[in-house]
């Protein structure tokens, strides 16, 4: 684990002291550089290269200032009791050792925890296998790291994520990409924990996801252009669960407002050419307008891909033929 770039510094704790406030303003100063000195070391709050003290001289060389100066304050932090001396003689701050002693044993409790639920969730992912008959459904690898005294053998499992992408390209509407994708990870998690009434491995997950997608793409709703969901709102209602015969009885009847505009147009003109005057309510705003020439449906004008213009053409040509 690489160093920390900050520490914990108890401003408080520091103005109080009673050794502290005993200091000179430049001992106290002397003492904030060791203090650092101390955070980068190879232990945290104690002044040792591979084990070994470091000499006075190397602490004042280390401080900087004058030598003598610096010197004098470092023997005056002992003799005050700011700073500590350890059995091999090595400057020291006592709380900050410790506080690294106590971090580094929680470190290694929790090294130990994992590692025996790694190797428990593996010793039950082997036993469910043998019972099953099956291979458990998951990618295992074996890492080794080396100690001072032996060899431990690590294993991970990691379970098969969820084939965004590739289920995302089966999807008849590209639209809302990026809400796609999140409601497609919720759905394999859905599926893979049995939220959705049926409990899947996750590569059977994936495999039915890409299924109801493909069949539904094929059918009617699936091709039924705007009038397909969005991929976003067909995975978070689970639509995947959907029986299939839905999306074809649903899709029928599904026209868009100019082919229902048409069809309206060429009834009433039918009817005008009978003699008869069809009211219908399947243009913008409804209504029938009579007159020699037939009846003129109000928001006729919507009718087409042209807008107004196109729509006044239509009407004109209509009226011609008539």
């Amino acid at each position: 684990m690489g160093k920390l770039p900050a520490s914990l510094f108890y401003w408080g704790d520091f103005v109080r002291d009673p050794n502290v406030r005993r200091c000179t303003h430049a001992e106290a100063g002397v003492w904030i550089r060791i203090l650092c000195l101390m955070f980068d070391a190879e232990t945290k709050g104690i002044l040792e290269s591979n084990g070994v003290p470091w000499t006075d001289e190397e602490i004042c060389m280390a401080v900087g200032g004058k030598y003598e100066e610096t010197l004098q304050a470092v023997t005056a932090l002992v003799a005050k009791g700011v700073a500590s001396r350890s059995d091999r003689g090595s400057l020291m701050n006592r709380r900050m050792y410790r506080e690294e002693l106590a971090k580094q044993q929680e470190r290694a409790a929790t090294r130990e925890r994992v590692h025996n639920h790694r190797t428990s969730q593996a010793n039950n992912a082997g036993s469910n296998a043998e019972c099953n008959g099956a291979v458990t459904p998951s990618v295992t690898e074996v890492k080794r790291r080396c100690t001072e005294t032996e060899y431990e053998t690590e294993t991970v499992t990691r379970p098969l994520k969820p084939d965004l992408e590739g289920i995302y390209a089966e999807y008849p509407r590209k639209i809302g990409k990026s809400g796609a994708l999140k409601a497609i990870s919720k759905a394999f998690d859905r599926l893979v924990n049995g939220h959705d009434g049926k409990k899947l491995d996750p590569e059977a997950a994936n495999a039915f996801l890409r299924l109801s997608v493909q069949q539904f793409a094929r059918s009617p709703a699936g091709r039924a252009g705007e009038f397909t969901p969005h991929p976003a709102t067909w995975f978070n209602d689970s639509r995947y669960l959907d029986d299939p015969q839905e999306w074809d009885r649903r899709a029928n009847g599904f026209k868009s407002k100019d082919q229902r505009t048409l069809d309206a147009l060429t009834a009433s003109l039918a009817g005008d050419n009978q003699g008869r005057t069809h009211p219908t309510g399947d243009f913008a705003t409804g209504g029938v307008i009579e007159g020699g020439a037939g009846p003129v449906l109000h928001g006729i004008a919507e009718l087409g891909h042209g807008g107004p213009a196109s729509g006044s053409e239509v009407i004109r040509e209509a009226q011609r033929g008539r």
